[in-house]
């Protein structure tokens, strides 16, 4: 197995089916997709026993975070390369192969981050090497910001790079996250996360509303008593920084900026 697409789940019932459908296809006998999926219980959860009965996935399932559930999807994959973060409130392009052969033609043996769309890393995929996503110690206990915090490691081992590539067709909308006690939580467990990480929870000189130093105040006491991962680096490090972009071929490019 060469590679192995590794995806964490959770009550995506609506979504679930058209998201494998438009990945699935793509795929031949050298990948693998690993979902971990976080004990659902909409009915997704009947949906992803079909998928994996019929062998076109393996199914793990456990409690996590959503950095555990990433890392105990590669822990029962078997590729040499891990692929992540395709998530199943997306529909994908018809262009994953390719992708992977841009990989391997500009980024070796190093962690590259994908966004779909310039300037939005709401929906982004990691390819790299399992041996380096080892080493760097795979993806730790995080419900928010667990892919920054794998890139922000390979960085600072000069290992990380990040493109622009259409890979994401449509991407779903959190509705969960958009206003009232779904929207507190949500910014509950980022600030929470991001202060874990000893990341600017916010920039200089952003408007904060009242909202919003409210969920502050309640990650600031709830982050002492939840494992740090400070690291000096993590302050400063941007994962959009133009020095770690990595120039696609002309018409890839082209096609990638007119998404």
């Amino acid at each position: 197995m060469k590679y192995s697409i590794c995806i964490t789940h959770y009550n995506d019932r609506e979504t679930l089916k058209g998201a494998l459908d438009s990945l699935l296809p793509q795929l031949d006998s050298s990948y693998e997709v690993v979902i971990s999926d976080n004990m659902s219980d909409d009915g997704s959860e009947i949906v992803l026993d079909e998928y994996a009965r019929s062998g076109a996935i393996k199914l793990v399932r456990g409690k996590w975070s959503r950095g555990l559930g990433r890392q105990a999807a590669m822990v029962n994959s078997a590729g040499e390369h891990i692929i992540a973060q395709l998530d199943m409130d997306d529909v994908f392009n018809p262009i994953l192969p390719e992708l992977v052969g841009i990989y391997h033609s500009t980024s070796e043996g190093r962690i590259l981050a994908v966004v779909s769309r310039p300037g939005d890393w709401t929906t982004n995929i990691t390819i790299g090497p399992r041996s380096l996503i080892s080493e760097l110690g795979g993806w730790r206990n995080l419900h928010y910001g667990e892919d920054w915090d794998l890139w922000s490691r390979a960085a600072k081992l000069g290992k990380y790079s990040w493109t622009i590539f259409p890979i994401v067709a449509r991407s779903g909308r959190h509705v969960e996250r958009s206003w009232g006690m779904g929207l507190f939580r949500f910014r509950v467990r980022k600030y929470t996360d991001e202060l874990r990480l000893g990341r600017r929870v916010f920039e200089v000189g952003e408007t904060v509303s009242v909202a919003q130093r409210g969920a502050f105040f309640v990650a600031r006491l709830s982050a002492p008593f939840q494992g740090a991962y400070h690291d000096k680096f993590n302050r400063d490090f941007s994962c959009s920084d133009p020095k770690y972009f990595v120039p696609l071929k002309s018409e890839v490019q082209r096609r990638a900026e007119a998404v």
